[in-house]
């Protein structure tokens, strides 16, 4: 008898409990990721009475299960598995003061980060921003801004490619208009971790595939001009049509994209959903389906969330940041120790920051660095992030 605690799409976790009766194992799994209440019962196809059950209780807390397995009690074998769903709102249950307490503390961590600046372009991207002015009177050229980014080319779209770009070590990176949100602006060039999720609401899941520049100029071009199939186009401001599938690309391609042979392969770093029909780009269709044919279309857990990317980006900037005030090691071990701890980073990074940094956005900003996760950071292990640094420059 097997009980896994899965967070996977419902298909997926059937294709487990399918595995599992091909191995002949029952029981039960209990899984997440949906938004609804499910309970689906897998059979066996050997004509046995072997089955999985498969149990979600929805989101938000709203209720609990109650899963009894029942065995035998001679065989000791599984004899049937009971499941009863019980809605909170409105129960006699009690909300547990010490749980409350824990979960209240986690929560205002949250909401502090949602304040926490985690964009600064001035810094995190000085070759593309130029600012003027200090602090609260600080702006940056060119604007950064969201509006519009099923119309046009816009600074926030560039930002992210751009980011993602440098994780991933692409050469180029396009994302399609529609999962860009907030249509916002932004002129002292910061943004919140709250605006970022704002801005990118969505787990815009983020692949690599090879193409040619060709290809990905033909795609560009096309999802800037042809209107989606089957999808009425909205239209504003003197008869423009609103394309959900408008590609923004990173502020390099910006440059240099109309250069180079066009039978010369690129890395492309792009949203998944575009090679399988989201949108209606044909060129990326097409690219969809020649991965497939040549089986190397991405599997369906190799991906990055975009946000987390961005994040990650941004985060290291602040390494960036220090590495262009020459600061080594010896300079920011306070103690002295041969390690930096989180207190002597926090220090650092109020010092760079002009005020003290969230907590989380500081455990973002130390696991950039610490590669072999003890919560510090070695003389080793700073040259390294500097180097991956100078290399991504």
């Amino acid at each position: 008898v097997l009980v896994p605690m899965t967070h996977q799409s419902l298909s997926r976790d059937i294709d487990l409990a399918r595995h599992m009766l091909k191995r002949g194992l029952t029981g039960v799994i209990l899984g997440g990721h949906e938004h609804e209440r499910i309970h689906e019962r897998i059979t066996a196809d050997d004509g046995s009475d072997n089955y999985v059950d498969i149990v979600k209780t929805g989101q938000d807390a709203e209720r609990c299960s109650v899963v009894d397995l029942v065995f035998d009690g001679i065989s000791r074998e599984l004899r049937t598995v009971e499941v009863n769903f019980e809605e909170l709102a409105g129960s006699s249950y009690e909300d547990d003061g010490e749980v409350l307490r824990i979960a209240n503390k986690h929560l205002k961590r949250l909401n502090d980060m949602e304040n926490s600046v985690v964009v600064d372009v001035g810094s995190q991207l000085s070759s593309y921003f130029t600012t003027e002015g200090q602090a609260e009177e600080q702006i940056v050229t060119p604007l950064l801004s969201s509006e519009r980014a099923r119309f046009q080319q816009t600074t926030v779209g560039a930002l992210f490619c751009q980011a993602i770009k440098t994780e991933l070590e692409t050469d180029v990176c396009i994302i399609n208009g529609a999962p860009i949100k907030a249509s916002s602006s932004y002129p002292d060039g910061t943004m919140s971790h709250g605006q970022l999720k704002e801005e990118l609401p969505f787990p815009l899941k983020m692949v690599v595939v090879e193409m040619t520049r060709g290809r990905l100029q033909e795609a560009i071009g096309y999802s800037r001009t042809h209107i989606e199939e089957g999808k009425g186009a909205s239209v504003a401001n003197g008869q423009q049509p609103e394309r959900r599938g408008y590609l923004q690309t990173d502020f390099d391609w910006q440059a240099d994209g109309d250069k180079g042979r066009g039978d010369e392969k690129l890395l492309v770093a792009l949203p998944r959903n575009l090679m399988s029909g989201f949108c209606k780009i044909r060129p990326l269709m097409e690219v969809g389906e020649e991965l497939k044919a040549a089986g190397k279309y991405p599997e369906k857990d190799d991906y990055m969330k975009a946000i987390d990317l961005v994040i990650r980006f941004c985060c290291k900037g602040r390494w960036a940041a220090l590495m262009e005030l020459d600061m080594k090691f010896d300079d920011l071990d306070l103690n002295n120790d041969g390690r930096l701890d989180k207190q002597e980073i926090n220090i650092i990074m109020t010092m760079l920051l002009g005020k003290e940094p969230d907590d989380i956005l500081l455990d973002e900003i130390i696991a950039i660095a610490d590669t072999n996760g003890d919560g510090h950071i070695s003389r080793e292990e700073l040259d390294q992030v500097y180097e991956r640094i100078r290399s991504s420059n």
